[in-house]
């Protein structure tokens, strides 16, 4: 029971993590060249250098990146990374069908 209710924590804050990309993706109004940049630092696993690129590109849109983020350990870290750039993607008009 623990382990489920541990799991859906995590799914919750996935989805905030993929919401707050989303919001992001959608004010920044990200050139091309900027994703392409942001999708390589997630292809090559450079979590830590996709994050100081998107707490820049949060600041200049006044959004706050949650504070989950930060209370976990690195796998946990990762997931929430990858959340993050998967809601800026759904926000790109790049990558909507």
């Amino acid at each position: 029971m623990y382990l489920i209710m541990e799991v859906g924590v995590h799914m919750k804050e996935i989805k905030m993590m993929s919401n707050v990309g989303y919001d992001i993706g959608e004010k920044a109004k990200l050139h091309e060249l900027e994703i392409l940049k942001l999708l390589e630092l997630i292809k090559y696993d450079q979590y830590h250098d996709f994050f100081n690129r998107i707490l820049v590109i949060a600041k200049s849109v006044q959004i706050s990146l949650p504070d989950e983020l930060f209370k976990h350990d690195y796998d946990t870290f990762k997931i929430y990374i990858n959340a993050l750039w998967e809601g800026i993607m759904k926000s790109c008009p790049t990558f909507k069908n």
